[in-house]
């Protein structure tokens, strides 16, 4: 297999040298403009109503005018890709190399798991592309530009790649256990190299089909002379434009087929980024606003709100407590969920049962881990890790009581719940 295969990323430069990095459609029409403009200066004397016919003075002027409209459009256009389209060429081309060599590192280097906001950089990216190639006057900027399509499309791809690869291995670091980092680091790398090869294979069998610097098919009516970037509307299909003008069907590409490509892939980035959106946002984690929850932050207990509830939007270190959690329970175990409360941040805790470790040390997120413990016991959540150095918070719901406690603890620290059964 050739470097080529093993990198789709240069076929952008390929299609740079075939087809320019301005089609060949705009160099003709910027050059014919200027030459109409030109011709049209020396036509125009002072005495115009007097030497010129009137249907060729609105001809004059109608040129002018459109004239004038396209360098607007044309005009507009350059802005939109120095402002939007550039950032975004610019980013998407930096960001895997970006968690590749830093985030990764990052993660592997501390033991722990770390926030990925990477999910909204790529909504964004993907939202972005995605509407580039669906709004009907935007995307005329990818026939201006025949080499875009590719480049948006293969890098896009790469930087969704690697953010589900850092995203595999984030989740095998929410719990401090060597041979499950370990585990999840091989899984991220055989994502990468499965999702890369799928991707060579893709582009090695599905090359661009809107690029036709070869005869298309051999259907005559399946392109129609005016799709392409050279305008011979005298003739009825690609085959008599090339038969008679065979220079102008060099680097030429088919209108139609890019335009069905843009709408399909930008669909499909439309639904990438809803997913990423969602990811991100955790629509499930609203906060409670109720009186009882205002209560509950006070007393930092409950016996109402149900497992799961949130407080706070915003970490805010409470008083650390210990309790004595007195019971009637004659099982030998009940359960305890443990969740964060407030904005999941990345904090890690360990708990332990009678001294001795249940659990390795796990990332507390908005979802609740249910855990099975002796109903007579001494249970203690020590502090591992505090991301934003404004405490550990966390909540507890006691089975056996029906309670749920609301605490905070420091990194190094304990907080206990000593079972008595009466």
């Amino acid at each position: 297999m050739s470097i080529k295969f093993w990198f789709p990323e240069w076929r952008v430069v390929e299609i740079i040298k075939e087809y320019g990095f301005i089609s060949n459609k705009d160099k003709s029409e910027f050059k014919h403009g200027i030459s109409s403009l030109n011709s049209t200066s020396l036509k125009l004397p002072n005495t115009i109503s007097k030497n010129i016919p009137i249907n060729q003075s609105q001809n004059i002027s109608n040129i002018g005018i459109n004239s004038e409209k396209n360098n607007l459009a044309n005009v507009s256009l350059i802005l939109f890709f120095i402002l939007i389209i550039l950032p975004l060429l610019i980013i998407l081309y930096l960001l895997p190399i970006a968690l590749i060599c830093l985030e990764i590192d990052e993660i592997i280097s501390s033991g722990f798991s770390e926030i990925n906001s990477t999910f909204f950089i790529m909504w964004i990216l993907v939202t972005v592309s995605a509407l580039t190639m669906l709004i009907p006057y935007i995307k005329n900027i990818y026939k201006k530009l025949p080499w875009l399509y590719m480049y948006i499309q293969v890098f896009t791809i790469d930087a969704i790649i690697v953010v589900v690869g850092v995203y595999i291995l984030n989740k095998g670091y929410e719990i401090q256990n060597s041979e499950r980092h370990t585990l999840f680091y091989i899984l991220m790398m055989v994502f990468f190299l499965i999702s890369r090869l799928t991707m060579c294979i893709y582009y090695k069998k599905n090359p661009i089909k809107f690029l036709n610097k070869q005869s298309p098919t051999n259907d005559k009516n399946e392109y129609p002379a005016n799709d392409f970037s050279y305008n011979h509307s005298q003739y009825k299909n690609f085959y008599e434009v090339k038969k008679n003008h065979p220079r102008d069907c060099i680097g030429t590409f088919n209108e139609t087929a890019l335009n069905r490509a843009l709408v399909d892939f930008g669909i499909v980035l439309l639904i990438i980024s809803v997913i990423f959106l969602l990811i991100w946002i955790n629509p499930f984690s609203i906060v409670d606003t109720s009186n009882e929850a205002k209560k509950a932050i006070k007393a930092q207990v409950s016996t109402i709100l149900p497992i799961g509830t949130l407080l706070l939007d915003n970490d805010k270190k409470l008083k650390p407590q210990n309790y004595t959690i007195k019971h009637s329970l004659s099982d030998i175990n009940t359960e305890i969920w443990v969740w964060d409360y407030a904005y999941e941040d990345g904090d890690y805790i360990k708990i332990f049962v009678n001294g001795k470790p249940i659990k390795d040390g796990f990332m507390i997120k908005n979802r609740p881990i249910k855990l099975s413990i002796p109903s007579t016991a001494v249970i203690q959540v020590k502090g591992i890790r505090d991301v934003d150095d404004d405490g550990i918070n966390y909540a507890i719901k006691y089975d056996l009581n029906d309670v749920t406690y609301f605490n905070s603890v420091s990194v190094g620290k304990r907080n206990t719940y000593e079972l008595v059964r009466e």
